[in-house]
């Protein structure tokens, strides 16, 4: 069981960041502010607390929290290259 969350893990990891960078996602995830999507990847996170409780599947909450992870590290990512172009941040 250990081996299979850590490739599951390793897995969600990979194709989140491959699907970021070539700008696969939907727009209107990346249209978020960053605080508004801290405030959704909580409560997605709290629904697939639940769901796995409930249905026994496991799994769901680590590929849910490392999606949402995912996303937040790439919007602060981003926001930090504007910084050091000398961009406004806002």
């Amino acid at each position: 069981m250990t081996y299979l969350v850590a490739l599951i893990a390793f897995g969600t990891f990979f194709i989140t960041h491959l699907f970021l960078e070539k700008k696969k996602v939907p727009k209107w995830i990346m249209a978020y502010s960053l605080l508004k999507i801290i405030m959704i990847s909580i409560l997605a996170i709290g629904v697939s607390l639940i769901g796995a409780i409930l249905t026994k599947l496991l799994l769901l909450p680590v590929i849910v929290t490392i999606f949402f992870s995912s996303i937040i590290s790439f919007k602060y990512r981003q926001k930090f290259e504007q910084l050091e172009r000398g961009q406004e941040h806002v």
